[in-house]
């Protein structure tokens, strides 16, 4: 059944961003989606779509530096978040998130982790 829905999901995000090929929101809310159901390829695929589309939405920028985290690519995460940050220099998410990342605990995480096999 959580497939199905997942499907039907899926097939009615399709359409609207097919619809409406135009609208960032649109790509957006796939890049969600297929961030959700662990397909980061489609994910990035779309959310990049969508900061092309429209660069001035800072949750797309922020969206993006969270699947590139996601996907350990914390120098690319750190530009997304400055994005954010030229368009909302108040953005207490990004700040943190940028912050996190520079943190000497967060570069030996992923430094230690990267070396898992």
């Amino acid at each position: 059944m959580a497939l199905e829905n997942n499907k039907d999901a899926l097939d009615n995000f399709q359409q609207a961003a097919y619809k409406n090929p135009g609208e960032a929101v649109y790509w957006a809310t796939l890049a969600i989606f297929y961030y959700n159901t662990g397909n980061y390829t489609d994910a990035f695929e779309n959310i990049i779509k969508a900061t092309t589309l429209n660069p001035q939405m800072q949750e797309v920028w922020y969206n993006l530096g969270i699947l590139y985290e996601k996907c350990r690519q914390p120098e690319e995460a750190l530009i997304a978040y400055a994005k954010v940050l030229e368009l909302d220099s108040d953005d207490n998410d990004s700040q943190k998130r940028i912050i996190a990342i520079k943190s000497p605990y967060y570069q030996h995480e992923m430094q230690k982790t990267a070396h898992i096999t």
